[in-house]
């Protein structure tokens, strides 16, 4: 009997840890040179329980479109591996400040232009994926007309069950392709073509 009930617990408490709603706050902001992407989960109450943080110094010759177009489809192949998880996350809360500028007025305009572009893009892909209401959004551009400037901030507060993160946590360890060193490769790779 004492064993049903130790059985019926650990159920419960799985079923109940499965459903318990957190909090993922997404942080992205590039200022000068440095990237920094901060992520962190947070349970009811405000109890962080995890939290990441990637910083990454851009060199001094800027990102080539190939790097760009890489980066692009890492993000379009990070889309189709959350899959599912994507459809079942709530927006609370998206801010994206950008400052842009040169010393040029009407290049300063231009590029404004092209940055409301791009900032529509990325929130009709979200859309796309996320239910985003139109309240959540906070989408700013200040141009800068006397001096030159790049820096934006992004931050996304969003809801989503703690058991459906950790399956879609390892639907994407399960799905992540297999690098080979380059040691590796030398042994796999003919010597002569």
């Amino acid at each position: 009997m004492a064993v049903l009930v130790l059985i019926f617990l650990a159920f419960f408490l799985l079923l109940t840890v499965y459903f318990i709603p957190i909090t993922l706050s997404v942080e992205y902001a590039y200022v000068g040179s440095l990237h920094r992407l901060s992520i962190s989960a947070f349970l009811p109450g405000g109890f962080r329980i995890w939290s990441k943080q990637y910083d990454r110094a851009m060199n001094a010759r800027g990102t080539s479109p190939d790097s760009l177009l890489d980066h692009l489809n890492k993000v379009a192949e990070m889309f189709e591996r959350l899959g599912d998880l994507l459809s079942e996350l709530t927006v609370s809360k998206i801010e994206w400040r950008t400052r842009l500028g040169t010393e040029d007025p009407a290049q300063t305009a231009i590029l404004t232009g092209i940055a409301w572009g791009i900032k529509g893009a990325v929130v009709a892909l979200l859309r796309q994926h996320i239910d985003v209401p139109q309240e959540s959004l906070s989408l700013q551009i200040y141009p800068l007309f006397s001096k030159t400037a790049l820096s934006t901030n992004f931050r996304c507060t969003l809801k989503a069950r703690f058991g459906r993160v950790l399956l879609a946590d390892r639907q994407i360890r399960g799905a992540r392709p297999q690098r080979i060193s380059p040691q590796r490769a030398g042994n796999i790779m003919p010597d002569k073509l």
